[in-house]
């Protein structure tokens, strides 16, 4: 596998939250010569340890996944003028969404941002006042009440199936 860039020059991974879509490949990054530690939350880290342990066999990498993490406080430097800081998304346990401090600038980036009110997660804490903000969108084109032709066309799928007598096998990216 290539990437556009070279893993032995990356210093640190600051990891907003632990779907495999997030951390999985960062045994490759090891095995492609990345020699940093992993910054997340302590529930990233332990719920990464549980993804990455086959993710660590896979790409034969002989990394322990928890080697990968820095235990520090991540309200904390991390680099030489690298300073990172993070706030509850309300996503996944131990999501965060980050901003990172690099000398007189401010970088807000977030994964998936959580909803508000939800009976297990707490709410995402608002950030403001950085200079850039990246933000994941997977779910941005979604609206929560309107129908959606393609999940009423699965639903149909499933339930066709299951009534024939059939079995449904559904990958899914999750925890």
């Amino acid at each position: 596998m290539d990437f556009y860039f070279d893993p032995s020059k990356v210093d640190a991974i600051v990891l907003s939250h632990a779907h495999i879509d997030h951390c999985g490949r960062i045994p490759i990054l090891y095995s492609m010569g990345y020699k940093g530690k992993v910054y997340g939350t302590k529930a990233t880290k332990l719920l990464s340890k549980v993804l990455l342990e086959e993710s660590l066999k896979i790409y034969n990498s002989s990394e322990d996944s928890d080697k990968l993490f820095d235990d520090k406080s991540l309200d904390s430097k991390i680099l030489d003028n690298v300073y990172v800081e993070l706030f509850d998304a309300g996503h996944l346990l131990g999501s965060a969404s980050v901003v990172l401090k690099i000398k007189d600038k401010s970088i807000f980036y977030s994964g998936d941002i959580g909803k508000l009110n939800t009976p297990i997660l707490r709410d995402p804490e608002q950030v403001t006042d950085v200079d850039y903000a990246i933000i994941e969108s997977t779910y941005g084109s979604l609206e929560e009440h309107e129908p959606n032709e393609f999940f009423d066309k699965f639903k149909e799928i499933i339930i066709n199936t299951l009534m024939e007598g059939g079995k449904c096998i559904i990958p899914a990216a999750t925890v």
